[in-house]
């Protein structure tokens, strides 16, 4: 596509349309002041954070659900009647 543009004159408009879209940086100023960034590490923390969280509630989850499976096992036999 980008050979065929070669030999002929675009403006730049129709060339930027056609090029990757590029990711808008974050904004630094808001009336005038500068916005406090955190920093790379903060947020890596922080994702490293809640990824922990996510995991421990998967965890805790599991525990519970194989719990109860065995609750259910314990209360039955294996002729499959229930245990009085």
């Amino acid at each position: 596509m980008l050979a065929e543009l070669a030999g002929r004159v675009y403006s730049v408009e129709i060339i930027d349309e056609l090029a990757q879209p590029q990711e808008c940086p974050m904004r630094t100023h808001r009336f005038g002041r500068k916005i406090k960034l955190p920093a790379t590490i903060a947020i890596k923390r922080q994702i490293i954070m809640l990824m922990a969280l996510d995991e421990a509630k998967k965890a805790e989850a599991q525990l519970i659900e194989q719990s109860a499976r065995r609750a259910v096992r314990t209360a039955t036999d294996s002729s499959g009647r229930a245990l009085s």
